[in-house]
């Protein structure tokens, strides 16, 4: 299984528990559910619809930031270096915030580099071409900004549901690409469960 936690199965990625990263996994399909086996033990299935990506972050390690600076991210950054400090900066950048997930896409970057001259890759041209990925990227700190107040918002209104899993469900809007309606329905049906779960926690005391 491939680094950043996904396996591919008809053109489409599929998450996979971090304890099987590495590990050779088989895959079982039906119309309606992808199952995924370890020496014929079922250790995830997923319920297929019309996304491209299908993650549970219950798969990845609980700090997914962390990754970053360390095994396979933090190699891949090292071998960026060589083609320039601002090409290093583009993928480092590219790997933010969550660097499992987005590991195949630094490392298409870095074969497409790899696949020119050196001298290219060093050129004015380069260099400018990959600091103008640098400045579009860095609209994601107005994003960021955004989620700061609307978290705050949600604080405010009491919706503690929405907010424990606010950021993970905003990753998971951008990679499947998800409808308005879709993403309102999903934060709904967190704070509906986290409400009941209190309830239920009530009634059993």
């Amino acid at each position: 299984m491939h680094p950043d936690h996904y396996i591919q199965f008809n053109k489409k990625a599929y998450s996979v528990p971090h304890a099987y990263v590495g590990k050779k996994v088989r895959v079982k399909a039906t119309d309606k559910v992808v199952q995924i086996y370890y020496q014929e033990i079922l250790i995830k299935q997923h319920v297929i619809t019309d996304h491209y990506h299908y993650t549970d972050f219950n798969d990845f390690p609980d700090d997914v930031q962390a990754a970053l600076d360390e095994g396979v991210p933090l190699n891949l950054q090292r071998r960026t270096e060589a083609v320039g400090d601002d090409f290093a900066k583009l993928i480092r950048t590219v790997l933010e915030p969550y660097a499992f997930m987005n590991m195949r896409k630094a490392q298409g970057l870095l074969s497409l580099a790899q696949k020119y001259d050196n001298r290219l890759c060093r050129s004015n041209l380069w260099t400018l071409f990959v600091r103008q990925i640098i400045l579009f990227t860095k609209n994601k700190e107005k994003i960021i900004a955004q989620t700061a107040r609307l978290k705050t918002q949600l604080k405010t209104l009491k919706l503690s549901g929405i907010l424990d899993n606010f950021d993970l469900r905003l990753l998971e809007a951008r990679q499947n690409q998800l409808a308005y309606s879709e993403f309102l329905s999903i934060i709904l049906s967190d704070e509906i469960e986290t409400r009941n779960m209190r309830k239920l926690k009530r009634l059993l005391m």
